[in-house]
């Protein structure tokens, strides 16, 4: 069967964001091998408390610019509104630089002062990781202009190649050369350092990937225009809110109703199974710039052959994964210490979860690139609210096996309403048949 050039496109692109995934993959994961065998169980559950933290408060800080820039910038280069596009740069890039350094202080001084009085590592460590905030905004607001632009390679790189390489090397040469204590504090000074170089490296390529036409065009006016990019923004950011919370309050939460330790735990058996999304983050990629050309257009039915093979393609590679873990799961754990053992029942009821993610995890960029986003956001909404009552429940009583099983059950519930939504909306079904 012939490709069209938009799923040849998928394909080289997805081919080429799978392998920086894949090695970026290798690198974050031996990063986390790494800074867990350094730091020791206790200052590593510090250091992913503090992170995890301060990713919800870098959400906040990209205002949902860092979604809305893959749709805008796609959109307008498609129907070359070259001043549109200029305007529209300034202007989000703007708005979200002067929202994060507020966010960044807020949350690096309420934080100290709470943990200050009975934790100084805990303290010290959340107040560089404030310094996280505005520097992971730029850079994720800059990778999404770069995938509007289908460089997905090179939106990917920084994050994924050169910040878990020089977060090691960092916290290596603290200790090694500097003679530094392994603590939380270290941990998040070296990802500063780290995400400071994927951020330059970002604005480097973005620099050079934004055709000629849009430094030379002249200025457009932004009058109606501003509310319109806020509003749109806005359902993007609920959206990654909620996706946040998904993601994250289990991490989040264990570490304040169980402790910071268990957390480190919890995050190892998290990190394992969230690598079975592979092949679905690599298709969503590059789908993200084709659904939202495709669906302007009106080609409805190459979007949904689109759609149906990246779907099999996410498929394909989760059950290769499965597979590969149930050989190595105990070996793959205890690369992390022996304590990290303790994170295998919860590990494979994730895996459980994000396996229905996988298989129809597109339905959700479908409903975001084609004008439905207040619909995805109302879904992920809903399943977030679940997703916090569950774990309130369960955590106490099962732990970390009960924080895995709350996040198994709303993923599930989440994929099942998005495809639902799907179909009603757009007459696409996103599953692998």
């Amino acid at each position: 069967m012939k490709l069209s050039d938009d799923e040849f496109t998928l394909l080289q692109g997805g081919g080429g964001s799978f392998a920086v995934k894949v090695a970026g993959a290798g690198l974050s994961f031996g990063s986390q091998v790494a800074l867990a065998r350094i730091l020791g169980a206790e200052s590593f559950g510090v250091y992913v408390y503090a992170l995890n933290c301060a990713k919800i408060a870098v959400l906040i800080g990209t205002l949902g610019f860092s979604t809305a820039s893959v749709r805008f910038v796609a959109e307008y280069i498609s129907n070359e509104k070259w001043s549109l596009l200029k305007e529209y740069l300034r202007y989000s890039r703007r708005t979200t630089f002067i929202l994060s350094i507020v966010v960044a202080v807020v949350f690096g001084t309420g934080a100290f002062l709470i943990y200050a009085p009975k934790n100084p590592e805990q303290a010290w460590t959340f107040a560089i990781a404030a310094v996280v905030i505005p520097l992971s905004v730029q850079m994720k607001v800059g990778s999404a202009e770069l995938r509007g632009l289908k460089h997905v390679v090179r939106a990917r790189l920084p994050k994924s190649v050169a910040l878990p390489s020089v977060l090691v090397v960092a916290v290596f040469l603290s200790g090694g050369v500097l003679g530094l204590s392994p603590t939380g504090v270290v941990g998040m000074s070296g990802y500063v350092i780290a995400v400071a170089g994927a951020m330059g490296l970002i604005d480097w390529f973005r620099t050079r990937s934004l055709p000629a036409r849009v430094a030379a065009t002249g200025g457009y006016s932004m009058k109606g225009r501003r509310a319109y990019w806020l509003k749109t923004a806005r359902d993007m950011v609920l959206i990654a809110g909620f996706n946040m919370i998904l993601f994250r309050a289990d991490t989040i939460m264990v570490g304040a109703l169980v402790n910071p330790e268990a957390a480190g735990i919890y995050n190892v058996g998290s990190k394992i199974a969230h690598l079975l999304l592979f092949g679905l983050i690599a298709v969503n990629t590059i789908l993200s710039p084709i659904a939202s050309d495709l669906f302007s257009s009106g080609r409805t039915s190459e979007l949904r052959n689109i759609v149906t093979r990246g779907a099999q393609a996410s498929l394909a590679f989760s059950v290769v994964f499965i597979f590969c873990l149930l050989i190595f799961q105990n070996q793959v754990l205890k690369l992390f210490g022996e304590g990290f053992i303790e994170a295998k029942l919860a590990m494979w009821i994730l895996v459980g979860g994000q396996l229905v993610n996988a298989a129809v995890g597109p339905a959700v960029v479908l409903l975001n690139m084609t004008g439905n986003q207040r619909t995805s956001a109302w879904i992920l909404g809903g399943t977030s609210v679940v997703n916090i009552s569950l774990n309130l429940f369960l955590i106490p009583l099962f732990g970390i096996e009960g924080a895995a099983l709350s996040t198994a059950i709303s993923l599930v519930i989440w994929n099942s309403l998005s495809v639902w939504f799907s179909k009603k909306r757009i007459d696409i079904l996103p599953i692998p048949i």
